[in-house]
């Protein structure tokens, strides 16, 4: 089936779904939540069943799992219930997370998980705080903590990201051909793998290191006494830092940018372009821009999105991918990392 997406006109720093920062709860009670609520008491994960109505996250853009909200005697938690197939065992994901743990004390990690119905769920406890809204003093806090954020301890638990796959290109490249084939912005998507993929393919490899590959406003959590949070602890993977830097650079920055007044702009950027040299932790070995690092990112992600069979999310994310990709362009242009 073809995608029904409309790409006639896509208006940079636009509010998108990951740009709003206030998480909203409804009320939920299902069978499923019952089978689980019984599981939770006989495997003793809870002292007593749960008898006031859980809460689970509003969510339209939600790709792969479902989140609830629960009291456990007078703490909150959250359960997090994985919709996709689950192909990791279970002891490996215990060992990536008592070794995250053990090493990472700002990140929120599961205190248990478990299977149910062949489904991976995660217990993980709530934290109080509120999620990064665009504030720009709270951006730069940010940005000096991100030398913390990566780690040089080798793992295999962990997977390896790679770009420019031969499949990856042809997928693609089948993609554009068939739903827009006289599309600008779809045009443009495919010059800038050609583009980069060109630039790419005579660098040298550069080692992988353990980063979260997902920096973005919705996963960095401020708590009350100011102290940062990063949530989605499974989105530490091998990764270049370049690239998961410059891409969570982009996502942080349009969250500022889309919060001040369009007068604000030039000034704001300039103050972030300040910080960006003065504290940024990656060494540039590849001497591309930050703008590209990041397109290299956004085009992986481009890859993954449109193999997706739901059309509303494909239709979603991909303008939101798209917009970033132009976004890329308009903040940083050939501004580089440290050399």
């Amino acid at each position: 089936m073809k995608t029904d997406l409309s790409l006639k006109k896509i208006d940079l720093f636009k509010k998108d779904i990951f740009s709003y920062h206030q998480d909203i709860y409804v009320k939920k009670r299902s069978l499923s939540l019952n089978s689980i609520n019984d599981y939770l008491i006989k495997k003793k994960k809870i002292k007593k069943k749960i008898k006031k109505n859980i809460l689970q996250l509003k969510s339209k853009l939600s790709l792969n799992s479902e989140i609830y909200l629960f009291k456990n005697g007078n703490k909150k938690n959250i359960l997090k219930v994985n919709l996709l197939e689950q192909k990791s065992f279970k002891n490996k994901e215990i060992r990536k997370i008592n070794f995250l743990t053990k090493n990472l004390k700002f990140l929120s990690c599961p205190y248990d998980i478990f299977d149910f119905q062949k489904k991976r769920h995660e217990l993980i406890q709530f934290i109080e705080g509120k999620i990064f809204n665009g504030n720009l003093n709270e951006f730069i806090r940010i940005l000096k903590l991100y030398n913390k954020f990566f780690l040089k301890k080798k793992n295999n638990d962990f997977k390896k990201v790679e770009y420019f796959t031969q499949k990856e290109e042809k997928n693609l490249k089948r993609f554009y051909h068939q739903n827009f084939p006289n599309n600008k912005y779809m045009k443009l998507v495919i010059n800038e793998w050609d583009r980069i993929k060109f630039q790419f393919k005579n660098k040298k490899k550069i080692k992988k290191i353990l980063f979260h590959n997902d920096i973005h406003p919705k996963n960095v959590l401020i708590k009350k006494d100011g102290n940062i949070v990063l949530l989605d602890y499974q989105s530490y993977k091998q990764v270049v830092p370049e690239i998961a830097f410059s891409y969570s650079l982009l996502k942080m920055t349009r969250q500022v940018v889309s919060k001040s007044k369009k007068s604000l702009n030039k000034r704001i950027l300039s103050e972030i372009k300040k910080k960006v040299k003065k504290y940024n932790f990656c060494v540039n070995k590849w001497n591309l821009s930050v703008s590209d690092l990041a397109i290299m990112e956004i085009l992986r992600r481009i890859c993954i999105i449109i193999k997706i069979k739901n059309i509303y999310i494909k239709n979603k994310v991909l303008i939101i991918l798209i917009r970033n990709l132009l976004e890329a362009h308009y903040l940083f242009g050939k501004i580089r990392l440290n050399k």
